[in-house]
C-alpha cells in the first residue's frame, strides 16, 4: 500500500519502463522439443500415447521380464504402498500393463510412452542418472520384429538419423529376434519380439513386439 501511494504521488506516467537485471525469457528444454517431435511422429504412425506410473514392483519390473532382481537399484525408502518401491529403469512395464488392460480390444494394439527412467550412477551428484526415453509396442497376430523395426526406422528418419542394427540377446526377448541399434557412434536403443514366457506372465495371448530408445543419446 505504501509503494502504491508513493507511485500515485510521483505519477505513474513519470515512471520509466526498464527490464530488471535478472530478467530471463522462458523456453522449452531441448529434450522437450525432441519429445514433442517424437510424439507427433508416433501419433502419425498410429500409436496412441500412454502415461504410466514411475513407481512399480520388483515382480512387474524385473521378474515378469525374466530379469534377476539386482542387489541395488533406485528405490523409495518409505513408499506409501510397501511393494511399490521400484523407480523404473525401463519403460516396458507400463506398456505391457496397458496391453493387459486392453487385451479384449480389437487387434492390433499399439501404444507408446515418453518419460524419464533412472539408473544408479556413483558419479552423479544424487547417485542416480536420469534419461529421457521413448518406448513403443505392438500386439497382434502380425506383430513382430519387422513391424516394430519399420516404426523405429520411420521415427529415426524423421529425426534425421539412419540407424545401424546389430544382433544381440536379451532375456526378455526371443533369441534371434532381438537387436540393438545405434544412431551415430553410440548405441541408443533396442527392439525385438517379447519372449513367450513374458507374454503369458502378463496374461496376454498374442505376439508382442517392442522397442525402446534413449532420446538423450540422439539429441
Amino acid at each position: 500500500d505504501v509503494f502504491e501511494d508513493l507511485a500515485i504521488g510521483y505519477g505513474y506516467r513519470r515512471i520509466l519502463y526498464q527490464n530488471v537485471a535478472s530478467m530471463t525469457t522462458g523456453q522449452a528444454r531441448s529434450e522437450e522439443d525432441l519429445s514433442g517431435l517424437v510424439r507427433s511422429v508416433l501419433v502419425g504412425l498410429g500409436f496412441p500415447e500412454i502415461m504410466s506410473m514411475p513407481l512399480t514392483t520388483e515382480k512387474d519390473h524385473f521378474e515378469r521380464f525374466r530379469l534377476p532382481v539386482p542387489d541395488e537399484y533406485a528405490r523409495i525408502a518409505n513408499p506409501k504402498l510397501k511393494a511399490m518401491k521400484v523407480v523404473r529403469s525401463h519403460l516396458m512395464t507400463g506398456l505391457m500393463e496397458s496391453l493387459q488392460k486392453n487385451r479384449r480390444h480389437p487387434m492390433p494394439l499399439r501404444f507408446f510412452e515418453i518419460d524419464n527412467v533412472v539408473s544408479l550412477d556413483s558419479r552423479a551428484e544424487t547417485g542416480i542418472r536420469e534419461e529421457r526415453r521413448v518406448a513403443l509396442v505392438e500386439m497382434g497376430e502380425q506383430a513382430g520384429y519387422a513391424t516394430v523395426r519399420s516404426a523405429v526406422d520411420a521415427l529415426l528418419f524423421e529425426l534425421g538419423e539412419v540407424p545401424t542394427y546389430q544382433a544381440g540377446t536379451h532375456v526378455s526377448f526371443i533369441d534371434g529376434r532381438f537387436a540393438k541399434f545405434a544412431a551415430g557412434d553410440s548405441i541408443c536403443g533396442h527392439l525385438g519380439e517379447i519372449h513367450p514366457e513374458v507374454i503369458v506372465d502378463f496374461g496376454l495371448d498374442h505376439p508382442v513386439a517392442l522397442a525402446e530408445i534413449t532420446l538423450t543419446r540422439i539429441a
